[in-house]
């Protein structure tokens, strides 16, 4: 538990806060829908200074605000005009950054201070997200079952459901897209009549709502099978690297603060054995600076 929680002065905010996001006494979470107290009614959009404190970046439900932004956009889409589209076209950019911080809360404890301070748009985040797990952008189904002994496989299986995420690619080119809309044509544009119609763009966004619609219908998400064979010090900036099982199958690790790149030589006696890739050359002014 943080200091933060250790506060006296912060108990009765923090039973608030609970209720908030209807965490047990266990401390197990279950989703739940904002009090009223927080809740703009005139634009239905929650604000964080109407909270009791600043909250924690583990507790924050990024899904909740993601789910109002796709409600937003696809209120603005009814209404069938191209000023409403485009503003749709925000609120769904705002659906994607939105899922991104929430997948981003997984790793919380792995990526570098660098990532959650600088870092803001999905392909940067989805970037240092695939250094720590490669599989960190593709879907996965979850099952669960009892083994019948420790170490053999349950005979029998239930499922629990799709964690269902889009791809760093997918982010990307559909975040670009959907940008591109909020600009206005350029003068060449206009002159070759190649302004951006409302058709084009309530195709776009449909296109992005319905995958969303599944991202945001999964009943698990943000789940993580993934174990850290060891943890090193970057040898040129000198950050934090942890090193993850599926990058020791690759024989490949990155820093994700200075995109340096580590090839794994050898692995013996449970000592995983790294070498840094480097260039070395002769500076052609050298002997100037004799």
């Amino acid at each position: 538990m943080s200091d933060f929680w250790r506060c006296p002065g912060l108990r009765k905010s923090r039973r608030a806060w609970d209720r908030f996001f209807n965490i047990g006494q266990n401390g197990s979470f279950c989703p739940a829908a904002p009090p009223q107290a927080w809740k703009d009614t005139n634009a239905t959009r929650y604000h964080y200074d109407r909270l009791p404190f600043s909250p924690s970046i583990k507790l924050l439900h990024m899904r909740y605000f993601a789910i109002e932004s796709l409600q937003r956009a696809k209120d603005l889409i009814l209404k069938d005009d191209v000023e409403s589209a485009r503003y749709a076209c925000l609120e769904l950019r705002f659906c994607i950054e939105y899922i991104t911080y929430d997948h981003l809360k997984a790793y919380i404890d792995d990526v570098n201070d660098d990532t959650i301070d600088t870092k803001w748009t999905p392909k940067q985040i989805i970037e240092d997200l695939l250094m720590i797990n490669p599989d960190a952008d593709q879907s996965f189904q979850i099952s669960i079952g009892k083994q019948d002994a420790v170490g053999v496989p349950a005979t029998e299986m239930s499922f629990l459901g799709e964690d269902r995420r889009f791809s760093l690619r997918w982010a990307n080119k559909n975040y670009s897209a959907l940008g591109g809309f909020l600009h206005a044509p350029t003068l060449r544009q206009i002159k070759e009549g190649k302004t951006t119609t409302k058709e084009k763009i309530l195709s776009k966004a449909q296109e992005v709502i319905k995958e969303i619609d599944q991202i945001l219908a999964s009943p698990v998400f943000n789940s993580r099978a993934q174990f850290y064979a060891g943890v090193f010090n970057c040898k040129f900036c000198n950050a934090e690297v942890k090193c993850g099982t599926k990058a020791i199958e690759k024989k490949i690790v990155n820093c994700s603060t200075c995109k340096a790149t580590y090839d794994i030589i050898s692995i013996t006696d449970n000592r995983v054995n790294l070498k840094a890739r480097e260039e070395e050359y002769i500076c052609n002014l050298q002997r100037f600076l004799c």
